[in-house]
């Protein structure tokens, strides 16, 4: 019996020191689209989509379109210098490497929402699905100024 209690204690004490593998929490390790907004804009004209895009998961994805039925068209661009000149330019797909934050915002990555179908004033919500190569993400995006 002594023996018994002994080997018990030596479990608990061994098992005590061992380190603890701590499960990442389901936001951690998804995929999701945060802190999207949409500028104004006017019926037949322009606007652009800013978001950040975080991968909590172990793997990498790429972002390939963005649809926004409020637009005829969307395309992704990247505002840049080169050869002393800043432009825009297209981006086909934007990869999403595995735990990373890629962001599109003023002056750097965005989305172009062209030929609008209505004006789009500051307090609107803009419906936008993203597809990416293994999610698709439907997100509400403010129009704010």
């Amino acid at each position: 019996m002594k023996r018994y209690v002994l080997l018990s204690l030596c479990m608990g004490l061994l098992s005590s020191c061992s380190p603890r593998h701590e499960e990442a929490s389901a936001e951690e390790a998804t995929l999701r689209v945060e802190d999207a907004w949409v500028r104004p804009g006017h019926v037949d004209g322009m606007s652009a989509l800013y978001f950040t895009v975080i991968n909590g998961r172990g793997k990498p994805d790429t972002l390939g379109f963005i649809l926004v039925p409020v637009a005829r068209r969307v395309e992704m661009h990247e505002t840049r210098t080169e050869g002393g000149l800043s432009g825009m330019y297209p981006l086909d797909r934007v990869p999403i490497p595995a735990h990373s934050r890629v962001t599109f915002e003023p002056g750097g990555k965005h989305a172009m929402l062209m030929q609008l179908r209505r004006d789009l004033v500051a307090g609107d919500t803009v419906e936008a699905i993203f597809i990416f190569t293994q999610d698709t993400l439907h997100v509400k995006a403010p129009v704010r100024e």
